[in-house]
């Protein structure tokens, strides 16, 4: 994954996520935040795909583990850290 080291809790950064075997099907692949906050795929290759954040609920912060589902496989390693809220 090559995300931004620090996301903003208002949502619309760029997570890209680099492998193989993604496949091109943007609806075989899932990526949701602990919280529930919701990462919309946006774009699928077999050797990358990328999601844009959605808003981050008012009382998350920290650091946030990702679920990835990809063609049923999922993955729960990787994490961001939320930009503190002002």
């Amino acid at each position: 994954m090559t995300p931004n080291t620090s996301v903003n809790y208002l949502g619309g950064d760029i997570l890209v996520f680099e492998g193989t075997g993604f496949g091109t099907d943007a609806k075989a692949v899932n990526v949701t935040f602990y919280d529930g906050t919701v990462c919309d795929v946006i774009k699928v290759t077999s050797t990358y795909f990328a999601c844009q954040t959605e808003r981050f609920n008012t009382s998350t912060t920290g650091t946030v583990p990702i679920k990835v589902e990809v063609n049923g496989a999922e993955d729960v390693s990787q994490t961001v850290d939320l930009l503190a809220q002002a």
